[in-house]
């Protein structure tokens, strides 16, 4: 296991622990003002009851599994996981284009492809420069 503040990649690190502690403050956010956090995404109020619940709910698991890799050092666990976002992500996007503000759509792709891009540079870029250095 390698150690979470290793001097090989600390700013991979640091990274992977800050989105971890962004998903887990957006899941946060999303349960504890629902109707705020729903209108902020571009849904109308009246569709957050149930809906920001799940993703809340989503999020915060996703944070702290995120949390969990990073704290370990497993870092190509947490790429892993990021590059899933987009299909999340997509859902949210759909949804938001279907029930909500369609112009509000790029707040949901573009973390999600940056997401996905940052936990490809953790599963294989990582590696690779850690190789040649």
């Amino acid at each position: 296991m390698s150690n979470a503040l290793s001097p090989d990649r600390p700013i991979a690190h640091t990274a992977a622990y800050a989105v971890s502690t962004l998903g887990a403050a957006i899941g946060l956010a999303a349960l504890s003002r629902p109707a705020a956090f729903a209108t902020g995404w571009g849904l109308p109020s009246q569709v957050h009851s149930p809906f920001v619940y799940v993703l809340g709910g989503r999020n915060l698991a996703l944070g702290l599994l995120l949390l969990a890799f990073a704290y370990r050092g497993k870092l190509e666990e947490v790429g892993t996981v990021l590059m899933c976002l987009p299909v999340s992500a997509g859902v949210d996007a759909w949804v938001t284009w279907k029930f909500g503000d369609r112009r509000m759509v790029s707040k949901h792709v573009l973390p999600a492809v940056l997401g996905a891009g940052f936990g490809w540079y953790l599963q294989y870029g990582v590696g690779q420069v850690t190789a040649l250095a």
